[in-house]
């Protein structure tokens, strides 16, 4: 069986991902937008006035997110790992959190 994807968002006032739809959904509201193409963003915003996906997270965030994944950069320590894996589990929960219908 061929799995659909997810290809419609609902968003907050601010533009950020509130609950994702499968596009065969028949209840899917208005004002929802299609997903973005392209890479990923650290944390997705739609520009209504743009009519288009934006990065929503701060460069210091991202700095933050991408601390220590340069190899040449010093060891990382077990904690810095741990916190590192939180994060990326913080996002993908997002991720499909926005996803549950």
């Amino acid at each position: 069986m061929e799995e659909s994807r997810l290809i419609k968002y609902e968003i907050d006032e601010n533009g950020y991902i509130v609950r994702g739809y499968n596009p065969d959904d028949a209840n899917i509201p208005e004002g929802v937008v299609d997903a973005w193409e392209g890479s990923g963003f650290f944390k997705p915003r739609y520009n209504r006035e743009k009519g288009q996906w934006v990065e929503g997270a701060t460069q210091e965030e991202i700095d933050e997110i991408l601390k220590g994944t340069n190899p040449i950069d010093e060891p990382i320590s077990e904690v810095d790992q741990m916190k590192e894996q939180i994060l990326n589990l913080q996002r993908m929960c997002n991720v499909l959190m926005a996803n549950q219908p």
